[in-house]
Parts: C-alpha cells; structure tokens; sequence
C-alpha cells in the first residue's frame, strides 16, 4: 500500500494593506484606489467582479471566488496567483510575516489581453 508523502506551501509574496481600526477618509479611499487600480470599481448589486463602497459605508471587494466587505482591522490581500482577498488581523498575523521581496506582478498588464471579470 502507497504512503501519503507530506507537502508543504510554497511561499507566494504578497501585497497587503490593513484598514485601520480608526480610519481617515484619505486611508480607507487609499486602500479603495489601490483595489480599484487592478479590478476597477463596479456599481453596487451590478453582479460583476470589482470594487465599490457597501450601503453600510464599508469598502465592498468581489471576485470570481469571493465576496468580502473590508471591516476595521481587517487586511486587503492581492496575491499574484489568487487576487484579491480579505482576511482578518488574527488570521493574517497567523499566516504572514513582512518580506522584502521583488515587486509582484503587474496585473494590470493583463487587462490588455483578458477581460477584467475573467481575473478574479
């Protein structure tokens, strides 16, 4: 009978930007660009994938696999391989540590070729 052979994650360097707990307009609008500059902004119940600002005044983030409002706290994490996601402070403290680490992919060089919603 065959083993299980044990694996483990290969490191993926990302971006990432934390909502403050106490915001200024100018941070939480800062985070809201920084998305918006790879997924562009989408008007709110359209169904497509991108950013745009929730009823409750929380930055609204949806992709293909995903829907996540980004709450006090919380990180905004863009993953060359994954996109954008949305992870808590406990979760992402758990899973990641700051790295110096070439500049990841520009996918918005992409956009050229592939339609928006099809990215994420």
């Amino acid at each position: 009978m065959t083993q299980p052979l044990k694996y483990q994650t290969k490191p993926t360097p990302i971006e990432a930007m934390q909502m403050p707990f106490e915001p200024t307009d100018a941070e939480a609008l800062e985070i809201y660009q920084w998305v918006e500059s790879y997924i562009g902004s989408v008007a709110p119940d359209s169904g497509k994938c991108g950013v745009t600002i929730h009823p409750s005044g929380l930055i609204h983030i949806k992709s293909l696999s995903e829907e996540k409002l980004v709450r006090l706290g919380h990180w905004v994490i863009r993953s060359p391989l994954t996109g954008f996601s949305v992870k808590g402070p406990g979760v992402f403290e758990n899973k990641y540590e700051p790295q110096e680490v070439e500049p990841l992919i520009d996918l918005r060089l992409h956009d050229t070729i592939y339609n928006r919603e099809n990215l994420y």
